[in-house]
């Protein structure tokens, strides 16, 4: 066997264990696992001495342009401090307030110019309009995950563009999503309306503190969103994750229902 790189020495860390070998890399793929003393032909060595090798991570959930720098400026930046960390793949969620279609070959170049690790795109849905150009970013762009926001429905919040969408928008949304091989659908859960009765107060007393912030999203509000999501997932049969969970009794609730046709994971935050 021959190799582009050959690791000896390492100490590799496997789901389950770590066990000690030498890799054969070619193409940028493992080819080969060795056993201690074993050697290819290799036009690169590398010698661990005992060191543990851990495969490249995945950060799943971040933004890029979205502050003081371009997104070609961030592709550069951001990439540089992943691949320090030793994260190999990115996926950053990216946003637009027209088509997806036009501006998605600019952010790959962007990507193949500047970008040191892998990147695949999140793509935030925020338009009806791009509820019908889904398939069409799966299949000539690689996009499999498609992300909707239920607050803030019909209104900007952020100088990105985002907004939030409406019930039958989201399961519209799901309804695409079911027909890609492979897709998800991401949803921020929330229930607007709770949260706009929820904070009268704390505008009527000029609140703007992050207690004000926190209160004025009770709990039940984002279960009962959960709920809904999970609803809608299992009624088209796609997989579903949920965002930043911030309540304990979403992960008691996911836990402990009996599962239909839908598939749902989650990032957790906290447990209250």
């Amino acid at each position: 066997m021959t190799a582009d790189l050959f690791v000896k020495g390492a100490r590799v860390v496997k789901p389950d264990a770590v066990v000690e070998c030498g890799l054969a890399i070619r193409e940028g793929v493992i080819a080969a696992a060795l056993a201690p003393g074993e050697t290819v032909d290799a036009r690169r060595t590398i010698d661990a001495g005992g060191r543990y090798v851990l495969p490249g991570l995945l950060d799943t959930h971040l933004h890029l342009g979205t502050a003081a720098q371009s997104f070609d400026g961030d592709c550069a930046s951001e990439s540089r401090h992943a691949v320090t960390g030793g994260v190999t793949t990115l996926l950053p969620f990216v946003i637009t307030r027209g088509s997806y279609v036009e501006v998605l070959p600019e952010m790959q170049k962007a990507v193949a110019a500047g970008s040191l690790v892998d990147m695949v795109f999140h793509a935030i849905i925020t338009r009806e309009a791009q509820i019908e150009e889904i398939p069409r970013l799966a299949h000539e762009f690689g996009v499999r995950s498609f992300k909707t926001f239920m607050a803030y429905k019909g209104r900007e919040i952020s100088p990105s563009g985002i907004q939030g969408m409406s019930d039958d928008q989201i399961f519209s949304v799901f309804r695409q999503v079911a027909k890609i091989l492979g897709a998800i659908a991401i949803v921020h859960c929330e229930n607007m309306e709770v949260i706009e009765l929820h904070q009268q107060p704390f505008i009527a007393a000029n609140r703007q503190d992050t207690a004000a912030w926190s209160d004025a999203r009770p709990v039940f509000g984002e279960l009962e969103a959960i709920r809904r999501m999970v609803a809608f997932a299992e009624a088209v049969g796609i997989e579903l994750l949920i965002p930043h969970m911030g309540v304990g009794l979403g992960s008691e609730f996911l836990r402990q229902k009996a599962w239909g046709r839908g598939r749902v994971a989650t990032e957790t935050l906290t447990a209250t």
